[in-house]
Formats: C-alpha cells, sequence, structure tokens
C-alpha cells in the first residue's frame, strides 16, 4: 500500500492546541507536512508549538467567529500561498441542564 506524501504540504489544524489536534500536528512535521496550528488558547499553543521540529505556523482563531477563521485563512495564504489540507478538529459544545422546566427539560 503506499502513502500519501506529505512533505512540503500545507495542513491548516483546528483545535490544534490539545488532544487530537495537537498530536496530528506533532505526525505531520514528523512526515514532512508544514502544520499550521489554530486554537483559542494562546499558552497552550505555545507549549503544542514548542515540540514540534520544523516549519510551522501558530494562529490564534476561534472557529465560532467567522471573522476568525477567515483572519486565520487569510494569514495562512498570505505566509504559505495555499493550503493543501484542513483538519477541522475544533470542538464546540453546547451546555444545559436535564433538571427543570425550561425548554429541552427531561
Amino acid at each position: 500500500m503506499s502513502s500519501i506524501e506529505l512533505r512540503g504540504r500545507i495542513v491548516l489544524l483546528t483545535g490544534a492546541s490539545s488532544g487530537i489536534g495537537a498530536l496530528a500536528a506533532r505526525m505531520l512535521a514528523e512526515r514532512g507536512a508544514v502544520p499550521v496550528l489554530a486554537a483559542r488558547s494562546a499558552d497552550k499553543l505555545a507549549a503544542v508549538s514548542a515540540g514540534i521540529r520544523g516549519e510551522h505556523a501558530v494562529f490564534g482563531c476561534d472557529v465560532r467567529s467567522a471573522a476568525s477563521v477567515d483572519e486565520t485563512v487569510a494569514r495562512t495564504l498570505e505566509r504559505y500561498g495555499r493550503i493543501d489540507a484542513l483538519v477541522n478538529n475544533a470542538g464546540y459544545g453546547g451546555f444545559s441542564s436535564l433538571r427543570g422546566d425550561g425548554p429541552g427539560a427531561v
């Protein structure tokens, strides 16, 4: 089975500050890709970035904001001229009570 050549590929990863996103960024870099890490937490992104060898970029991005996403894409395109792949890993959760009288109550 052949593997996909990743060397030099620009890969934008959302949710890259922890978990699967951080691991994917490290693994992509090890295979020669150029990971572009995007997430809300600047401190966590800095920690992940410190563990990545080779070319990569880090941008603060909140996927709940279209303007933030547009800015991250624009900055990536400005720096690298293209995006070869997107790993859309950012999580979003909505939380509400399961008890009570309000909407959605059980």
